[in-house]
């Protein structure tokens, strides 16, 4: 996931963020650290919203990237929350 994340154009994730977070929540192992894969892709969007032409963001302004991490971060704790430990839940 953080060859894709470091490898695709910021646009496209704003494009895909939805089936991103998906693929992330459904096929997450338990040892996994979700935590990083997230931070990376928040990190680079929010670099990419502050340093973009103001017409991308425009145009994007109706995602709400903050409900879809929040939607699939409960979504990991409600299905896979008894196979992570439980520091790695709080992190999250």
């Amino acid at each position: 996931m953080d060859c894709i994340i470091q490898a695709f154009p910021d646009e496209f994730h704003l494009h895909t963020l939805e089936k991103i977070l998906e693929t992330c929540t459904q096929g997450i192992n338990a040892k996994c650290d979700i935590k990083t894969i997230f931070i990376r892709l928040m990190e680079r969007l929010a670099d990419f919203a502050a340093n973009s032409n103001t017409d991308v963001v425009e145009i994007n302004k109706d995602i709400n990237i903050f409900t879809m991490f929040k939607e699939n971060i409960d979504n990991i704790i409600q299905n896979k929350g008894e196979e992570i430990p439980l520091n790695k839940l709080l992190e999250l």
